[in-house]
This record gives structure tokens, C-alpha cells and sequence, in this order.
């Protein structure tokens, strides 16, 4: 039975890469596994951030509380669970039938010609290289329930808005959290269309309207026997996770925050992309708060350069993404996620200047 059948046009340049990173699989350019890690991803915020309000989870992280995130994922909501005890491993409810509506035709990145996009102009620091991207294509993605499968509509509603969530605040392949790779997404059919018919990509609103009913979905599906534990006031999130919960007062800043970026100009990949880079940033606005704050490091980690920069203090962690993922649709619609955790290396060294100064964050 078909769920939702989905049609994905190219929003924004994809550099998605094949068996060689610098090329593109013109048949397949975007695959089935591609979508469900970033679908998994979402249902994972989605799960832990249901846990974390219920109190069921908190600053005291354990193994078991990843087992439970896994369960909840895999098993309730259908999307595939592995038994460490190999007990009761199940393949996921779900069948992804993907095509390309068009003929992929993929086109050259180079050092003189790097789209003015800092990702890609960093891929092609060295003369003589190259990547290749698409700018135009189309795609229809068909979600089918799995023969046997018993219908749940609470269930099918937490993994298709989570879905949903995944396809429109992030992208696919290189740079996809900084905006590439995203699609446009155009509900056709299925027997949950009417579901998901009001979602406007281009309003804040729908989407915030698509993540609560998400959350609301997940909230019905997390029974009494995961446990319980006393809800914490002001506490970071043990890890990244989409809640409503505030965790400082006097700011007001919350474990999830979404906003919607516009641009007078047509141009809101290139100035959004690239405002994650120093000299853009102070080019735009005339200064940069996080290099004269030092906390640059929240663009993620490492982030160094011929011996200065932001290094990790932890020997057990060796990098650390950017807590913000970007989403661009159309000329002027962008989005911005931000996530706040506690899952950051406890030391961070910052080495400037001609001095090699240094500072450490705590």
C-alpha cells in the first residue's frame, strides 16, 4: 500500500558523489539508503526528544537510554531494528521506490569555477581538481507500507513527518547542512496525502505545524514501561534532539529552535552558505561576534588551519558537527535549525595569531 507518493526537485546545486566522491552516478545519483540516513537521523530527534520531555532521559546518558531510542525507532515506529542479542531484529516497515523523472546530466566544479560556494571552493583548493554536481533534476520517491505490515496511523504518522522533516530542513550529499542538496517537496499521492496536503515550504508556519503534529505522533506511541525519572529543570540535552522544552529562563532558548531566513536578493544560497565563512560574515554585518568571543567552535569540529584554530581537547572525540543545519527553497526561503546539547568536548583550544596564543573553553 502506498503512503505517500512524493515528487523531489532540485532546489539548490547536488554534490552528491558515487563510488568515486568527485563523481556523480548519473543512473542513481540520489539512492533509497541515502534518504533513510537522514530519515533515521530526524526519527532519532524526533524519539529523543520526546524521552528528554517526559523526563526519561536527562544529563546522565546512558547506554540503556540509547537502547531505548533505538527500540522506539526500529521497532514502534517501523524503520528497522538490530538486536545486539540478535532476539528481535526487524527489517524496517517501509519500501523506498526512487526514480529520476529526467536524464541526469552532471556538470564540472572547478578551482576557477567553484560556484562562489565556500564548500566547494575548498574542495577545489588544488589545481587541476574537480567535483561534479547537478543543478536540475527531479525525482519521484513512492514510501509503501511492507505486505503484512498491520496499518497504525499513529505510527505511520511519526515516521512520514519525520520523513517529511528530513526532506525539507536538510539536504543530501556534500554541504547538505550548509544548503545543498535540498529539494522542493510535492505530495501526489498515496493514502496519507491528505495528511500532509497543507504543508507550505515556503511558510513557517506549515512547518512548525508538520513538527508538532510529528511530536504529537511520538508522544502517542511512548508507552509507560519506558521508564520514568524526574524531570530536570534548565538542563542541556544529553545529545542533539527536537523539543519544545526551555532550558535557560532569562534567554529563553530552547533544546530546538527553528527560523526562516528570506533574502531581498535572488542570490540567498550563495549569502546564506557562504555566512558561515569568516570574511563573509564581516563583509556582511562588520564584524564577527564568534572569532572576537572565541566560540567559533560551535560551527563544528575541528576547525583549524596551518596551525591555528579550534582544536578538540578530548582524545575520545574527534570531531563534532555544526549544532545548525540549513535549508534553502526557491530564490528568497531559507531555513535554519539549531540545536543545543550537551554532547561537546569539555576542552577546546583556540591557537592565534603570530604568538600562537592560546585560550581554553570549559
Amino acid at each position: 500500500m502506498s503512503l505517500l507518493d512524493i515528487q523531489l526537485t532540485l532546489d539548490t546545486p547536488l554534490f552528491s558523489g558515487s563510488w568515486r566522491p568527485d563523481r556523480i552516478d548519473a543512473v542513481t545519483p540520489l539512492r533509497p539508503s541515502t534518504i533513510k540516513g537522514i530519515w533515521r537521523w530526524w526519527a532519532r530527534a524526533y524519539a529523543t526528544g520526546i524521552l528528554f520531555d517526559k523526563g526519561l532521559i536527562d544529563e546522565r546518558f546512558t547506554d540503556r537510554d540509547t537502547e531505548k531510542i533505538s527500540q522506539l525507532i526500529g521497532s514502534v515506529i517501523g524503520l528497522g531494528y538490530a538486536d545486539p542479542r540478535g532476539r528481535t531484529s526487524r527489517v524496517s516497515s517501509y519500501i523506498l521506490e526512487l526514480e529520476a523523472e529526467s536524464k541526469i546530466t552532471p556538470l564540472r566544479a572547478t578551482r576557477e569555477r567553484s560556484l562562489n560556494l565556500q564548500r566547494i571552493t575548498l574542495l577545489t583548493l588544488r589545481r587541476g581538481t574537480s567535483v561534479e554536481y547537478i543543478e536540475r533534476a527531479s525525482f519521484r520517491l513512492n514510501i509503501i507500507l511492507r505486505p503484512g505490515e498491520r496499518p497504525n496511523i499513529q505510527r505511520e504518522k511519526a515516521a512520514l513527518g519525520s520523513l517529511l522533516t528530513a526532506l525539507i530542513l536538510s539536504g543530501f550529499g556534500k554541504g547538505s547542512r550548509r544548503g545543498l542538496g535540498c529539494v522542493n517537496v510535492r505530495i501526489i499521492g498515496g493514502s496519507m496525502a491528505d495528511d500532509y496536503k497543507l504543508i507550505n515550504l515556503t511558510n513557517r508556519e506549515s512547518i512548525k505545524r508538520l513538527i508538532n503534529e510529528t511530536r504529537r505522533a511520538f508522544m502517542e506511541l511512548v508507552k509507560d514501561d519506558y521508564g520514568y525519572r524526574d524531570k530536570t529543570k534548565d538542563k542541556l540535552p544529553p545529545l542533539t534532539l527536537i523539543s519544545d522544552k526551555i532550558i535557560d529562563e532569562e534567554s529563553g532558548l530552547k533544546a530546538f529552535q527553528l527560523y526562516s531566513l528570506t533574502s531581498t536578493s535572488p542570490n540567498i544560497l550563495n549569502n546564506l552558505h557562504n555566512f558561515f565563512v569568516r570574511t563573509r560574515r564581516q563583509q556582511t554585518i562588520g564584524r564577527d561576534d564568534l572569532r572576537h568571543n572565541l566560540v567559533g567552535w560551535i560551527l563544528g569540529l575541528p576547525r583549524e588551519q596551518r596551525g591555528t584554530g579550534y582544536r578538540i581537547g578530548d582524545r575520545n572525540i574527534n570531531r563534532r558537527a555544526s549544532p545548525f543545519i540549513l535549508s534553502i527553497h526557491g530564490d528568497r526561503v531559507g531555513y535554519l535549525s539549531i540545536f543545543a546539547s550537551n554532547d561537546w568536548p569539555k576542552y577546546i583550544r583556540w591557537i592565534g595569531g603570530r604568538q600562537k596564543r592560546r585560550h581554553t573553553s570549559r
